[in-house]
């Protein structure tokens, strides 16, 4: 997996992708045969510019994101470990619902804006549909930082050479993929023992190792 989190983009927060969509949407400006055929094109294509910004920004977070589909493998007991996977399942899982949930507001919105000849009902519209937008999208708020901070915990994960049966790593040499396993959830931060001082030392306290034999 060495590598692995530089295919991975930046993920933006609720609030960074709904600005995305709007600015681009705001500067797009069509023209028509009539001020009502000028409306309905302007609206028609910010509509589809705002929605197509974020299918498409969330289709490329699931697609990057590695899949954990091997229960049995050593690399998703290493991200379980170290991210959660249930948790990091949950949180691609509502990236694609929102972004199932755009794709069809866009085309409903865009077949209502065609079908009126009111300016004020298309307008009506286009701001329906930023507002919905913009909620499904605030919905998956926490699941965008959860994999913002995911993307960062991958890059400190071990680098896995999966052809070999041996985790070959940087500080682990020669330890097998089980063994890392525990070795990692081991070797976390633990709390110092309190005991009492000791006569002669120099601290007052002792201090204790961790972690795996090499």
């Amino acid at each position: 997996m060495a590598g692995m989190n530089t295919q991975i983009p930046t993920v933006l927060t609720a609030e960074e992708l709904m600005d995305k969509a709007f600015r681009r949407a705001s500067r797009i400006s069509k023209k028509g045969s009539d001020s009502l055929d000028t409306k309905k094109k302007t609206a028609l294509a910010r509509i589809t510019a705002s929605g197509d910004i974020v299918e498409t920004t969330l289709v490329g977070y699931i697609q990057k994101f590695p899949r954990m589909e091997k229960e049995d493998d050593f690399f998703p007991q290493l991200v379980d470990l170290v991210i959660g996977i249930d948790r990091y399942k949950k949180a691609l899982g509502a990236l694609n619902w929102c972004a199932g949930r755009t794709e069809l507001l866009k085309k409903q919105s865009l077949r209502e804006v065609r079908r009126t000849k009111d300016p004020e009902i298309i307008e009506s519209i286009r701001k329906g549909f930023y507002g919905r937008l913009g909620s499904y999208v605030d919905q998956i708020s926490k699941d965008l930082l959860f994999l913002q901070d995911a993307k960062n915990k991958f890059r400190d994960l071990p680098s896995i050479d999966p052809k070999i049966p041996t985790a070959v790593v940087a500080g682990f040499p020669n330890v097998g993929k089980s063994s890392l396993v525990t070795c990692i959830s081991t070797a976390r931060p633990r709390s110092p023992p309190t005991r009492s001082p000791r006569k002669g030392s120099p601290s007052g306290t002792s201090r204790t190792t961790g972690g795996c034999s090499r």
